[in-house]
């Protein structure tokens, strides 16, 4: 059994006492610094993940003009085949064999799939 069950703990001296909340202090310090290098890196990260969304996109807007000239070219082209079909056996012969056609009202190109044999 011990001999003094109901003993309060003894009080902690001033010197103690500073350094347990020296010690808390650091805890905390170090913590908050943690924290605000976490969020820093996360804002820099995402900054850094917006630019290259910025960039995707620039060069989809890029393309995507640099696909639509190319259509234009090709129906241009397959416009003045089908001109010169009217009068070159061997340009009737590839419209044939494409199956190259004008679209009713609007005004552009249609090429069907060539059977395959």
């Amino acid at each position: 059994m011990d001999p003094m069950p109901n003993t309060p703990a003894p009080a902690l001296t001033a010197a103690e006492n500073d350094d347990l909340l020296f010690t808390i202090y650091r805890a905390v310090s170090l913590l908050a610094v943690t924290l605000l290098v976490f969020l820093l890196w996360q804002a820099w990260s995402g900054y850094r993940q917006y630019r290259i969304w910025e960039q995707q996109a620039q060069n989809r807007a890029t393309v995507a003009q640099q696909a639509q000239q190319v259509q234009v070219s090709l129906q241009a082209l397959g416009q003045g085949l089908l001109e010169l079909a009217k009068t070159e056996p061997d340009a009737a012969a590839i419209i044939n064999k494409y199956k190259i056609a004008t679209l009713p009202g609007a005004g552009g190109i249609k090429a069907g799939v060539a059977p395959t044999r």
